[in-house]
């Protein structure tokens, strides 16, 4: 996802404040797959918001769960993920 992002970064050419952040909530099913964008709040506005989910879903699907993450997890669980812009 980080690698993702910064490419999207550098092909946007889209370079927000220092300390910028946003944060992308969303649900990753037991397939690895992205279920949903659950939230996504930040102090960068809608292009730097829309790079970040971008680098979350352009990556999926992500790797299927093993039956210990199942066990933990479930059929779906949320995450958060935080971004700062530098």
């Amino acid at each position: 996802v980080q690698v993702q992002w910064e490419r999207q970064i550098l092909a946007s050419r889209f370079y927000p404040p220092a300390n910028t952040t946003v944060a992308v909530r969303f649900t990753l099913t037991r397939a690895g797959e992205i279920g949903r964008i659950v939230s996504v709040e930040g102090s960068g506005g809608e292009v730097a918001s829309r790079l970040c989910v971008s680098a979350i879903t352009e990556r999926a699907p992500y790797g299927e769960w093993t039956a210990d993450m199942v066990a933990a997890l479930g059929e779906e669980t949320e995450f958060t993920f935080r971004f700062l812009y530098h």
